[in-house]
């Protein structure tokens, strides 16, 4: 247990400035027509970083691959049809490059009843074959594993061989197998389930609370169940939730809303005279228990908007809107069909409204540019496309100087009076759109003068049916330009 320990001394300090998840700001696409669904994200302390999901009894592995300057990764996985897939993700840390240590994981859960077969468990850590201090091949530890549901936590060990005997004789020596549960704290006590002999005299076999470094430092706090998988030289160990909610000093650590730990297993040999003599363990790993998991949607194409080009800057910018909250895997404009500039997100909460800025561009700086096409797609399918053309006499051209569109109020029940704004005459456009981007109703279709003007929308549709609550977009169009507006109706 000393060695053990020190081993996970050693770990925790590494990682303890470290306990949120392992992906900063992960985001999702609308399902391609390759039938897979991108996933972004940031990644901080660790590297090597890969997605992995369970397909015909076997896990899949996908890279996370680096595509911008920005620090931003991105894979693809495959979209769910009715049923959803349950994504794992792992990842190495940048303190700890051995290959077969420094793991940090969020692991797939367990999702069916029963206990896990060996093609259901998240692998962890590999371990060094033959380096157990004793010659017994089922003490050296080759791999572990691990899953979860709502009622257990399942660990497995995977041995050289041999079985999993805890016992030679009456008289011993007698073997443990123990997989342990660790704050990311090492103020906090660790717990353990502890495969052993069940004999008098001799610790029994159940989860325990780690008070200190001697094998006579636990306490017994719940039992455990097992199960050897012998084709695959697997001890599957399982406590209950509900044994460690049960006990004060793993609520003074382990967080519902923040649910993580460190893991680390180990086997040893009991004699009577000797006591208890460590003979394998592996290194830690680090779980996040979060269940990443895609579910089909009916995709609702993106909105753009508040279109700008700021000669002053050199660059252009969009308002996205995407009421599936999926993030575009195309977001450029084509300035005179010959120069592409792309745009990055100020923000990466899609659950609202999010401004794309493009790098700075000389022909915006000069103003040498007569039409700008922006395109916009969150699946490669289906793509968004607004043109712009260029206005004399304007050091920074800014759309919404040119034509300006609001409602009030907003939110609104029942109706909201839409003001626009010419700066000549033009003729005049408006439609409103749900989600869906199917048009409800033509507000105005005429000619209208230079100046300030305004029209009224009573929430009801082309058939004089009052709408629901909700979001709807305004869109207004004149010869030139195009823009689109948010509004609310709450009833």
């Amino acid at each position: 247990m000393k060695k053990i320990l020190l081993v996970l001394l050693v770990f925790i300090l590494a990682i303890s400035i470290f306990s949120s998840p392992l992906i900063d700001n992960l985001r999702f696409s609308a399902v391609t027509e390759d039938n897979l669904i991108g996933l972004r994200g940031e990644l901080n302390f660790f590297y090597d970083l890969s997605f992995y999901y369970e397909s015909n009894g076997q896990w899949q592995y996908e890279t996370f691959d680096y595509i911008d300057n920005s620090n931003t990764y991105q894979t693809f996985l495959p979209a769910p049809d009715n049923n959803p897939v349950h994504v794992g993700i792992r990842a190495y840390n940048d303190v700890i490059s051995e290959l077969d240590a420094g793991v940090a994981i969020q692991p797939v859960p367990w999702t069916n009843q029963g206990q896990p077969q060996a093609n259901n468990l998240n692998w962890l850590v590999n371990d060094t074959e033959e380096d157990a201090s004793v010659d017994e091949t089922f003490l050296d530890i080759l791999s572990t594993h691990f899953t979860y549901n709502d009622e257990k936590l399942f660990f497995a060990i995977r041995n050289n061989g041999g079985g999993f005997p805890v016992s030679e004789a009456i008289w011993g020596p007698f073997y443990s197998y123990i997989s342990l549960i660790i704050p990311n704290d090492i103020n906090f006590m660790p717990f353990g389930l502890l495969y052993t002999v069940n004999q008098a005299g001799i610790v029994q076999p159940g989860l325990y609370k780690i008070t200190g470094t001697e094998m006579t430092d636990i306490e017994l706090v719940g039992n455990i169940e097992s199960s050897i998988d012998d084709d695959n030289n697997l001890l599957i160990l399982s406590c209950n939730w509900s044994d460690l909610y049960a006990d004060a000093d793993f609520n003074s650590w382990f967080d519902p809303d923040n649910p993580n730990f460190s893991t680390v297993s180990g086997t040893g040999m009991i004699t009577l005279a000797g006591g208890m003599q460590e003979t394998d363990y592996t290194y830690p790993a680090m779980i996040f228990l979060e269940d990443l998991t895609l579910e089909a949607e009916e995709n609702i194409l993106p909105v753009i908007s508040g279109i700008q080009v700021d000669h002053l800057e050199g660059n252009l910018s969009f308002t996205y809107y995407d009421a599936n909250a999926n993030y575009p895997l195309t977001a450029q404009a084509i300035i005179d069909d010959s120069i592409t500039l792309y745009f990055h997100p100020t923000s990466y909460d899609y659950s609202q409204e999010v401004i794309f800025q493009s790098n700075e561009n000389s022909e915006l700086l000069l103003g040498n540019w007569e039409e700008i096409i922006f395109s916009v797609s969150d699946n490669n399918i289906d793509y968004i496309t607004e043109n712009i053309y260029q206005t004399p006499n304007h050091d920074s051209y800014d759309i919404s100087l040119l034509t300006k569109l609001s409602n009030y109020p907003n939110p609104f029940n029942p109706e909201t009076i839409i003001s626009f704004e010419l700066s000549k005459a033009s003729h005049v456009q408006i439609d409103v759109f749900n989600l869906k981007g199917q048009k409800l109703i033509s507000l105005e279709d005429s000619q209208f003068s230079r100046g300030k003007h305004q029209t009224t929308w009573q929430g009801k549709d082309k058939n004089n049916k009052n709408m629901p609550s909700g979001i709807y977009y305004l869109r207004l169009q004149t010869g030139e330009q195009k823009i689109v507006h948010k509004m609310v109706l709450m009833k």
